[in-house]
């Protein structure tokens, strides 16, 4: 999960949380801009809707995703075929 903790997602008031949950766990959150997360994606092809909160992803037929704001992103990427292959 990738958070935001920059300004580029209105819900960002969650950092107390984020600091309350890494206290307790081995895996630790870290939140990350739009940009932050655009940067692992670089050189793949994305796949629809591209670097969106998660609500915004897939919302279910009927829901309003623009109404509110989460803080994290949904992304996926595909390596594309002319991609070079590692050495």
């Amino acid at each position: 999960m990738t958070e935001d903790q920059t300004g580029d997602n209105p819900a960002a008031a969650g950092y107390s949380a984020e600091i309350e949950y890494n206290q307790h766990v081995a895996t630790k959150l870290t939140r990350r801009s739009y940009a932050g997360v655009a940067r692992f994606f670089e050189g793949l092809d994305l796949v629809e809707p591209g670097i969106v909160q998660h609500h915004r992803s897939r919302p279910d037929p009927g829901v309003n995703a623009g109404q509110y704001e989460v803080h994290g992103w949904s992304v996926l990427g595909r390596k594309p075929s002319e991609f070079p292959e590692a050495s």
